[in-house]
């Protein structure tokens, strides 16, 4: 279950090679659940990888200023960054009233710095049970992130006993 594979199709799912954040008191925290968007790339395996690029959203508009030009949501546009699309985020709770960013990083290394952070162990020796554990920045994040590999996980093994009766 920690496996890179089943990792990366997580991070790609929830599209975590695109954050997104906010500068309060000379640090950057996540905007996972105050964005109003999320970004997806059209090849996330070949982005480019970019920090801290500033974007605004206009909700009344549905739109997505970036570097003075305006994006409608769920279409794919080419911008200086690549071919992206801005995806209502089903994630947020609450408003943000700082300015956002957004990062592109390659989902190997988000997959590389997930892997690191997760822990899964047998919660005895004679046990089924497996206890997972994950530490971000932000809860319901970190939930959906374990939501997701264990998603994937039965998935793959549907697939794989699928594959077996075939």
């Amino acid at each position: 279950i920690r496996s890179r594979e089943l990792i990366n199709k997580v991070v790609l799912d929830l599209k975590l090679y695109a954050p997104i954040y906010y500068e309060e008191l000379f640090q950057f925290k996540s905007a996972y659940e105050t964005s109003p968007i999320v970004i997806e790339a059209q090849r996330p395996e070949s982005i480019e990888e970019f920090a801290d690029i500033k974007f605004a959203y206009d909700g009344n508009n549905k739109l997505v200023t970036l570097d003075n030009q305006q994006y409608q949501l769920n279409n794919w546009v080419k911008t200086p960054y690549g071919t992206l699309r801005f995806l209502k985020n089903n994630a947020q709770t609450t408003t943000n009233k700082h300015q956002l960013f957004f990062s592109l990083v390659r989902p190997s290394k988000v997959s590389n710095r997930l892997q690191k952070r997760l822990d899964v162990s047998q919660s005895n020796k004679l046990s089924t049970v497996i206890t997972f554990k994950l530490k971000d920045e932000v809860p319901s994040q970190g939930k959906a992130i374990l939501n997701g590999l264990v998603d994937v996980y039965n998935k793959e093994i549907k697939d794989e006993k699928n594959v077996l009766a075939a």
